[in-house]
Order: structure tokens, then C-alpha cells, then sequence
């Protein structure tokens, strides 16, 4: 009895060893203007084969992101798509900050000046503008890069996105920069450029795909702000079967990733139909 006790367990180790083994992460690494970006892949698993998935963590994250991102890279092999993980653009450098000559105090005189009441130093629209067309580039050249190496995952393609990085994908979308996926995923979307996050519900309207708006209690809020603003577009978008749902928990929670999980299965499988 002992005997085949012991060779269960030694089968079943071997059986998840080997999954673990399935389920490692390929690192490799694409030329994005002119620097090397990585990439993490994972090949999909079991019998159902759906497709492929691009994830964009939120600007200045890695390929190896955590949290919601590293979870779904792990999870949706198992349920037949393919993952690739593609770290985003940097964050963008401050402002800088230009001191008027008389405005520096003298040495050893124990004095800062101070202005207060004057608005801190913000980017003019231009600099938005042009600031959002480099990190689009950036984004356009990487998914041009990633496309052939999911060309070997025939089906559907669905974009997981969240925060910046998703508010600049559905900008890119929205002015045709970007070929459609079958799925657009956004999690807490937002632009840190005031004017620009003011209208980004108004992008849902140029989308022809099904789009799902996951929003979390966590959210920034720039991105809290322009929740009821999405929820409204996307409801008008009935027939494209997109919506918004509204996270029970913080996405700082693990336990809100399965739900994660769940829904964005349920809306990618659906939107191969």
C-alpha cells in the first residue's frame, strides 16, 4: 500500500513539475526605436486554443510587472491564450523648474523665496500633445514588433491594458494608429493631461470592437473622475456587447484578480463569435 501511495505522489510531483516547466515565461527582447525592449511570452495551454494577448502594464513598468498584469501573463495560457507582455513607455521626466535671478536667495542669508501663490509649472497643450505622439510611437513600433511572434497563435487577439498606457491606446484606436483588437481590455484608465483625460470617454464612440472597462476602487483619480463619464458611453454601445464593471475590491488585493480573470475570459471568448 505504501509502495503505491509513494508513486502517486512521485506522479503527481512529475505532473506539476512538468506544468511548471509549460508554464516558464520566454524572455526576448524586440528593437523599438533604436533600444531594446523586453518581452514576455507564455504559450497557450491545454486543449482550447483561443489566440493571442498583448499586455501593457502602466508607463515605467517592466515586462515582469506586478500584480494584475503578472497574474492574467500566468492565468490565460491555461485557458487556451497566449500572453505577451511588453513593458511600456518610461514616465516622462519632470518639468523642469526655472529659478528668475532675483529669486534666489543670497548666501548664508537663511532666506528661501517663496511664490506660493503662483501655479506650479505644467505642460503647455503642445506638450502633451507631442509628449502622447512619442509614447504612441513607441507603443505602435513595439505591437509591430510582437505581432509576427503571435502570429503563431492563430484565433483572436485580445489588449489588456490599464492606467496611462491604457488612455494612449484608446486614443491610438480611436485615430486608426492601431489596428482593432477582437477585445479591448482597460483597467482604471487615465491621462494625466487634464484635457485629454476630460474626453477620453469620448473615444468609446469611434470603437467598432467590444470594449470591457474594469474599474477598481483604487483607481487614480484621474481615473475615478471619468468613471460615470465611461460607464454612460459604453452603455450606448449595447450592440458591440462592451460595459464597464465596477471592482468590488482594490486591484492591491490578489482576491480581485481571479474576478479580473473571469470576466476578461468570458468577454474574449464571446467576442470570437
Amino acid at each position: 500500500m505504501r509502495y503505491w501511495l509513494a508513486l502517486l505522489l512521485f506522479g503527481c510531483c512529475s505532473v506539476l513539475a512538468q506544468n511548471r516547466a509549460v508554464g516558464e515565461a520566454k524572455q526576448q527582447t524586440i528593437d523599438v526605436q533604436g533600444q531594446q525592449v523586453e518581452v514576455l511570452s507564455q504559450s497557450w495551454q491545454g486543449r482550447q486554443h483561443h489566440g493571442a494577448v498583448i499586455l501593457l502594464p502602466s508607463l515605467g513598468q517592466s515586462a515582469e510587472a506586478p500584480g494584475l498584469i503578472a497574474y492574467l501573463r500566468d492565468e490565460l495560457p491555461i485557458h487556451g491564450w497566449a500572453t505577451f507582455s511588453i513593458a511600456p513607455p518610461a514616465l516622462p521626466a519632470p518639468i523642469n523648474f526655472t529659478t528668475k535671478a532675483e529669486d534666489v536667495s543670497k548666501a548664508g542669508d537663511g532666506t528661501v523665496q517663496n511664490r506660493g501663490s503662483e501655479p506650479s509649472a505644467q505642460r503647455s497643450d503642445d506638450e502633451w500633445q507631442q509628449l502622447r505622439q512619442s509614447q504612441q510611437l513607441y507603443l505602435g513600433d513595439a505591437i509591430k514588433q510582437v505581432t509576427p511572434l503571435m502570429q503563431q497563435y492563430p484565433g483572436g487577439w485580445v489588449l489588456v491594458t490599464e492606467d496611462q498606457t491604457a488612455a494612449l491606446v484608446m486614443e491610438m484606436i480611436a485615430q486608426r494608429q492601431l489596428t482593432m483588437p477582437n477585445l479591448l481590455v482597460v483597467v482604471n484608465p487615465y491621462s494625466a493631461d487634464p484635457a485629454h483625460n476630460r474626453q477620453l470617454a469620448d473615444n468609446y464612440g469611434l470603437f467598432a470592437m467590444p470594449v470591457l472597462d474594469l474599474q477598481s476602487p483604487d483607481g487614480a483619480p484621474a481615473s475615478l473622475a471619468t468613471q460615470a463619464q465611461r460607464q454612460l458611453k459604453l452603455s450606448e454601445q449595447v450592440a458591440r456587447r462592451s460595459r464597464q464593471q465596477q471592482l468590488a475590491l482594490n486591484l492591491s488585493q490578489p482576491t480581485a484578480y481571479a474576478e479580473c480573470l473571469s470576466i476578461i475570459r468570458g468577454m474574449s471568448v464571446a467576442a470570437l463569435r
